[in-house]
């Protein structure tokens, strides 16, 4: 047996029988390094050509692997209504009036019930308060106008280190004692996004007879013990609660970017908290304050299959990945163009469609193509000879990748 990170998939190994990827959805899977091969990829091919078993194990339902199941590529494996129901946490949702910037009243109403705090009793046990981000502040705006703070230098947004600065720009580098808002020059601040340090620091003064654990950064904590404790995780590190935890708080709203699979990553990160948590049937409550509707939707079902078939269904109408596939082409303006019109040459007009085209900074230029699934011989055995012609003769280098992660 070998487990390990997206290079186990590359492990050579004899007369292989199953492969198990776990997450498929994780950027973790995408290699970085030519021929940049992305882990589920490279485990469908091995199963394509070894007749291997392949599972594939989330909470969630990538687009990517929806695809496969109704193409008839992969069956799925579904929980019935009533099973998901009964598994899964009831989850809350706060008063619409509640305040953005602080934490709500029905958060520390959750907290207290678990905690064994309340007059009225739940499931007691620890409880895990999941945030998007590490830091203190890591997103700040003007408290006057309401304008997110950016960094003067590169535009970037700026994060607050504490209540009163210092700002730092993760993108330049900047570091600056004070930031005054561009728009009304006002130098007072607020918190849009709650780092993790400043809820472990909240949340440690409100309740201070409770052990607050923190997970997130450098410090991962890996497994709790089920007795009454706060545990406050960044996504991706909440620790295994012994027994489950009896409740969750889901602060913030998490929105991992404004990419095509932006809203899906989002739902998937709060299902894997969810999934930690004890079942309705067992007193298990979770407070969701994502202002997402869909992510909402999802959370309160808890169904991202069929989320995943109606986004599969835009994709179709919009011939957009999964349903096509992209190229990505980066280098020199005049030496990207000539690439694409020698790819347009070999193929044919009709079969690659332009979907963005990026200037960079001085001549680079990225362009990303799109071309149907029944064109892939095609169009790498065209991509290959046009390299090969061009690193022979010397010009300068074209970076292409096939199926970029993230490019939309």
């Amino acid at each position: 047996m070998v487990i390990g990170t997206r290079a186990a998939a590359l492990a050579p190994l004899d007369d292989l029988g199953l492969v198990v990827l776990m997450d498929d959805g994780s950027d973790h899977f995408a290699e970085q390094r030519a021929p940049y091969p992305h882990a589920r990829e490279v485990g469908l091919i091995r199963v394509r050509r070894s007749g291997a078993a392949l599972l594939l194990l989330d909470h969630t339902r990538t687009i990517e692997v929806q695809r496969l199941v109704e193409s008839g590529w992969v069956g799925s494996i579904d929980m019935p209504r009533e099973d998901r129901r009964t598994t899964a946490p009831l989850v809350l949702l706060p008063h619409a009036d509640g305040a953005p910037e602080r934490m709500p009243p029905e958060a520390f109403a959750v907290l207290r019930g678990a905690l064994g705090r309340a007059r009225r009793q739940t499931a007691l046990g620890p409880v895990l308060v999941q945030v998007p981000r590490a830091g203190y502040l890591p997103v700040v705006a003007c408290a006057r106008c309401g304008d997110l703070l950016e960094c003067p230098r590169c535009g970037r947004k700026l994060s607050a280190a504490g209540a009163a600065g210092p700002f730092a720009c993760s993108g330049c580098g900047l570091r600056d004692e004070r930031c005054p808002c561009a728009r009304c020059g006002a130098t007072r601040v607020r918190a849009v996004v709650r780092g993790l340090e400043r809820t472990v620091e909240e949340l440690a003064r409100a309740f201070a007879e409770v052990d607050v654990v923190r997970s997130g950064g450098d410090d991962i904590v890996h497994w709790v013990g089920p007795e009454q404790a706060i545990v406050v995780a960044t996504t991706g590190a909440e620790p295994y609660a012994e027994g489950g935890y009896a409740a969750a708080v889901l602060l913030d709203s998490l929105w991992p970017g404004p990419g095509l699979d932006g809203v899906g990553r989002a739902i998937a990160r709060r299902l894997r908290a969810l999934a930690l948590v004890r079942a309705s049937a067992d007193g298990g409550r979770a407070l969701v304050l994502d202002d997402t509707d869909v992510v909402v939707r999802v959370l309160q079902t808890f169904d991202p299959v069929r989320y995943a078939h109606a986004e599969l269904a835009d994709r179709r109408a919009t011939r957009l990945p999964p349903v096509v596939r992209t190229l990505s082409l980066t280098g020199p303006r005049h030496d990207v163009g000539d690439v694409v019109g020698r790819l347009t040459a070999e193929l044919g007009e009709d079969v690659l469609t332009t979907l963005f085209v990026d200037d960079g900074d001085g001549d680079v230029r990225t362009r990303l193509l799109a071309f149907d699934l029944g064109d892939s011989a095609r169009v790498s055995a065209a991509l290959r000879a046009i390299a090969a012609h061009r690193s022979a003769s010397g010009a300068a280098v074209v970076r292409h990748v096939l199926d970029p992660a993230g490019a939309l």
